[in-house]
C-alpha cells in the first residue's frame, strides 16, 4: 500500500511540476535567444521529459528497494543511493539535452548546457519548494500537537 501511496504521491508532484519547468525551459529559450520560444512548445517538452523521467525514476525506486535489504549495512545503503542519484543526475540531463536538440534543432553542445542548466534550475526550484512544503506540514503539526505515528 505504501508503494502505491508512493506513485500517486510522485504523480501529483510530476502534474503540479511540469508548467513550473515549462516556465524554467520558456525563460532559458528567452535567454539563449532561440526562435521557438513559446510557452506552449516549453510546455510540451517539459510535460514529455517529465513523463519520461518520472518512469525512470519509478524504475530507480523498484532498483533500490530490490537491491537494499533490511540487513543491508550503510555502506551499501550509501553506494547504491549514491550511484542512483549520479546515474538520476545524467539520465535527466541526456532527457533533457535530447528534447531540447530535437524539439529545437540545436547543436549538440547548445543542448546540454540548456538540458543541464535547466536540470539544476528544476532540481533547485524542487529543493525549495519541498523545504516550504515541509515548513507547513511541520508547522501544522506543532500547531495541532499532533504526534506522528
Amino acid at each position: 500500500m505504501a508503494s502505491l501511496t508512493t506513485f500517486f504521491i510522485n504523480l501529483a508532484s510530476v502534474l503540479i511540476f511540469i508548467p513550473l519547468n515549462a516556465l524554467i525551459l520558456w525563460a532559458l529559450l528567452k535567454l539563449f535567444k532561440l526562435k521557438e520560444n513559446k510557452y506552449l512548445a516549453a510546455l510540451k517538452v517539459a510535460a514529455l521529459a517529465e513523463i519520461i523521467l518520472f518512469f525512470a525514476g519509478e524504475v530507480f525506486g523498484l532498483a533500490f528497494n530490490s537491491a537494499v535489504t533490511p540487513t543491508a549495512g550503510i555502506a551499501t545503503l550509501a553506494g547504491v543511493g549514491a550511484l542512483l542519484l549520479a546515474t538520476s543526475l545524467f539520465i535527466t540531463v541526456a532527457v533533457n539535452s535530447f528534447l531540447v536538440k530535437k524539439f529545437y534543432n540545436q547543436k549538440t553542445g547548445k543542448a546540454i548546457l540548456i538540458g543541464t542548466i535547466w536540470m539544476v534550475a528544476n532540481w533547485t526550484l524542487g529543493m525549495v519548494l519541498g523545504a516550504i512544503v515541509f515548513a507547513i506540514a511541520a508547522s501544522a503539526l506543532i500547531i495541532t500537537g499532533a504526534r506522528p505515528a
